[in-house]
């Protein structure tokens, strides 16, 4: 029986070996994609921002060196950059550019404010006037408005001064459905620039069918403004981020739909600006993950992929390998006396090993998503919760014994208090389960008011998720009744959110709603749907499950006087 044992341990060790090496060398093994004709952009749009640099921060003044180390980089790839804006040190982008022999779109950033407008406008004027050799046309606003901060009036009239100031081509720049719009404004600008992001679309539109899209778009555009000439101002793809429908943000997926639109541009004669330049983490405040991850350079200004041969969707997989494997030993430690027949001695190490790789992930997304020292704290918080649940829970699945862990309130009160009992298993148990129902409730909330850039955390959860799902399926737990339990709250909220989310995610959202709630449900039935979105929401039913069967077992139990409710 031993021998037998020792031999599933061995067998369950090579498989889970084999597993995470697969997934991780599978991550880092190049795709093939088409190469970029040229190997070089026409244009992209450049933000100087770097670290904790923002925009939002007025005092904040960028030096000239650090733009013209930026534009000697960009130098290697494109002659071209797009500017949104002349403040903050931004203005200083046009002699740099001068000297490096770059071409500038120069961008005048229009908002609500007349006062600022104005001192966008006359420091613009003052820069084409000293380097009109520089600058191929200057951008009069940008997605003014998409965001309703001026009207189309006003638009035209800034325009007009502009152009009869500087004498060089003027356009606005705005997402392609505000053009078609405000088609007037086609008058005052030498060429109409238009925004097409595939990914922002209300359809959303996969990498593989943005440069479809793109074709499509143009075609539309060019019926409803005949004879004017059209310039893409931005189309891209970000490299990480939230999935929105079919719509899945990846380095292999950026990569690919560039190589494409690139191909694309070069057989059609057609002139454009990628966004963006360099990754942008301000943008994460607002937009989320996404938001930062537009860059066909990361922020430490090197490329994320080339523009010919094949793109791999990670570098160097050794260390995380070696990581992963060395936690799942951590995990598979405490458990492994715990697998005292051969089936366990053989799951034992999968277990420990998908935890570990669970883990590893969330780390990961970490990574690329966490920018202030409180993000990092959240993120440390939860892979430490992860690996704390893996190792007290994993040893009581295998035994098999049916102990139970600790209710809510228990839990609650030991939390409020910790001096007055010596936690066990059980106690511990219950505090991490009360402290990932919360989180995850909070996460659920979150995503039920405000889903449009919030990621779906699921390597966060699934490890709890998972064990405590499979800790209450050998529960032997008989509490006695008398109130609603704090875990039937939760129950019934990460229901309902998974629920909501669900609908929210891949109906709600759709233009099709608008017309009947049948039709609504078309996308859906051609899989035109959030994968992670549902994988979410399943998630939440499987923490919501354990909180169901406690909840139903206070309400029916009646213990004996004197019984226990905790199991150690």
């Amino acid at each position: 029986m031993k021998a037998a044992r020792i031999f599933a341990a061995l067998a369950g060790g090579v498989l889970a070996i084999l597993a995470i090496s697969t997934f991780w060398l599978w991550r880092a093994t190049p795709v093939p994609m088409p190469d970029a004709p040229g190997g070089r952009f026409a244009c992209v749009s450049y933000t100087p921002f770097r670290g904790t640099q923002t925009p939002f921060d007025q005092r904040l003044i960028i030096p000239p060196q650090q733009i013209e180390q930026d534009l000697i980089r960009l130098k290697t790839e494109t002659d071209c950059v797009r500017t949104y804006a002349v403040n903050q040190g931004l203005d200083q982008v046009v002699p740099v550019a001068e000297r490096l022999d770059l071409k500038v779109l120069l961008g005048i950033w229009i908002g609500v404010t007349r006062a600022d407008n104005e001192a966008q406008i006359a420091r613009a004027i003052e820069l084409a006037r000293a380097h009109p050799q520089a600058i191929k046309a200057i951008i009069v606003g940008n997605e003014v408005l998409l965001r309703q901060e001026q009207s189309a009036a006003a638009l035209e009239s800034m325009l007009q001064h502009v152009k009869a100031e500087t004498g060089l081509p003027v356009t606005y720049a705005d997402v392609w459905e505000f053009w078609l719009r405000h088609p007037e404004l086609a008058d005052d600008v030498d060429f109409v620039t238009i925004h097409i992001l595939p990914y922002w679309e209300d359809d959303p539109v996969p990498a593989s069918e943005g440069v479809a899209h793109i074709d499509e778009i143009l075609r539309h555009v060019h019926a409803e403004m005949p004879g004017k000439t059209i310039y893409i101002g931005e189309t891209g793809y970000p490299s990480a981020g939230k999935q929105r429908e079919r719509a899945t943000p990846g380095l292999v997926e950026q990569a690919g739909f560039i190589r494409g639109f690139l191909d694309y541009a070069h057989d059609h004669g057609l002139d454009y600006n990628v966004i963006e330049a360099f990754d942008q983490p301000w943008k994460r405040a607002l937009e989320g993950t996404v938001g930062g991850r537009w860059g066909v350079f990361a922020e430490d200004r090197t490329s994320k992929f080339p523009l010919t041969g094949p793109v791999a969707r990670m570098g160097d997989p050794w260390p995380w390998l070696g990581a992963t494997l060395a936690l799942g030993v951590v995990l598979w430690w405490p458990a492994r006396r715990a697998a005292s027949g051969a089936v366990p001695a053989l799951v034992a190490p999968l277990l420990a090993g998908a935890a570990a790789l669970a883990i590893l992930l969330q780390i990961d997304h970490a990574l690329l998503a966490a920018w202030h020292w409180y993000e990092w704290a959240i993120e440390g918080s939860l892979a430490l919760i992860s690996a704390l649940v893996a190792m007290l829970a994993l040893p009581r699945i295998l035994a098999g014994t049916g102990e139970d862990i600790a209710e809510a309130e228990q839990s609650l009160e030991w939390l409020r208090r910790p001096w007055t009992r010596r936690p066990d298993a059980a106690l511990a148990l219950g505090a991490l389960q009360l402290i990932v129902v919360a989180g995850a409730a909070v996460v659920a909330l979150g995503l039920d008011f405000d889903q449009r850039y919030r990621d779906f955390p699921i390597w966060a959860f699934v490890v709890p998720a998972v064990a405590f799902a499979l800790l209450r399926l050998r529960s032997t737990r008989q509490s006695g009744p008398g109130r609603m339990p704090i875990e039937l709250c939760f129950a019934t909220l990460l229901a309902l959110s998974a629920a909501f989310i669900a609908l929210n995610e891949n109906v709600f959202t759709r233009p099709e709603m608008r017309q009947s709630i049948l039709s609504a449900f078309s996308p859906a039935l051609r899989g035109d749907i959030s994968a992670y979105s549902l994988i979410w929401c399943l998630m939440l039913l499987i923490l919501a499950y354990p909180l169901f069967a406690i909840s139903r077992r206070v309400r029916v139990a009646r213990p004996a006087i004197g019984s226990s409710s905790i199991h150690n």
